[in-house]
């Protein structure tokens, strides 16, 4: 079968990239290039700035300490959040694994999540499962929207965290957040929302709005790899906030 050259330009072959071609990086979805500004401004932290900010006997520490509290407030600000809201992560797979497990397993023993989820989400609620709770698999339509009849079945059997993606990083599709948030708020259900892939775009802070917990990743967006985030504003039914479920780890401060 005669092979595109075209194609070998955009995906080169495992033996190799012709030199005398750039390849074109349509992988965004997966990993996206570092912004140069991010770059310009993480450099120092890698040279003569570096310090454990949990260090808080000496100055390296309070330096390397000041730096992550203006990153905090600085994606809090971006996101719509509060800064003691947010809670860094490795990345989109613990702050996924920190909302689903992290919370008091005899609070917190039913879940619903949609049939096209990231395995980040699916392999905890698995685990949930196996120690107990108990997995409703929601479906989707053929352009991967989840069937809002089945999740308000699913809810309406005491399911008490329901955890889907803004957009699915497949297919792009976008989930009707406001709709599943507003089910959610009806039932006394926590809302998590995988939001790794819609945080590049635009609209973010209106997709994710009603969210319990939020989860996203730094290296889809222009910042460095291995740097999540898990905003978290926890609220009730009447819109008053109300403190995480006292299991709830803070992974950050058990550094």
């Amino acid at each position: 079968m005669p092979v595109n050259e075209n194609v070998l330009v955009v995906f080169p072959s495992p033996a190799g990239v012709n030199e005398n071609v750039n390849p074109i990086y349509l992988d965004n979805q997966a990993t996206a290039a570092m912004s140069p500004g991010v770059l310009d401004a993480m450099i120092p932290y890698f040279s003569d700035g570096y310090g454990n900010p949990h260090s808080s006997e000496h100055a390296f520490g309070w330096r390397a300490g000041d730096a992550v509290d203006t990153a905090r407030s600085q994606i809090a600000d971006a996101l719509g959040f509060d800064a003691d809201e947010v809670v860094f992560t490795s990345g989109a797979t613990e702050a996924n694994n920190l909302a689903l497990l992290g919370f008091d397993r005899e609070e917190c023993t039913s879940f619903a999540i949609s049939a096209i989820e990231h395995k980040s989400v699916i392999a905890p609620v698995r685990e949930r499962e196996r120690n107990g709770s108990t997995a409703h698999v929601v479906g989707v339509d053929r352009d991967g929207r989840i069937d809002l009849d089945e999740l308000r079945t699913a809810l309406a059997s005491g399911v008490a965290m329901v955890s889907v993606m803004a957009a699915n990083n497949e297919i792009g599709t976008v989930q009707p957040l406001s709709e599943i948030a507003e089910m959610c708020r009806a039932s006394g259900a926590l809302l998590h929302v995988d939001a790794a892939q819609a945080l590049p775009f635009g609209g973010f802070n209106a997709q994710v709005a009603a969210a319990d917990l939020v989860s996203v990743s730094s290296h889809k967006a222009g910042g460095p790899a291995g740097v999540g985030a898990q905003p978290v504003f926890l609220t009730s039914a009447e819109g008053d906030r109300r403190e995480p479920l006292p299991d709830a780890p803070r992974d950050e401060q058990r550094a």
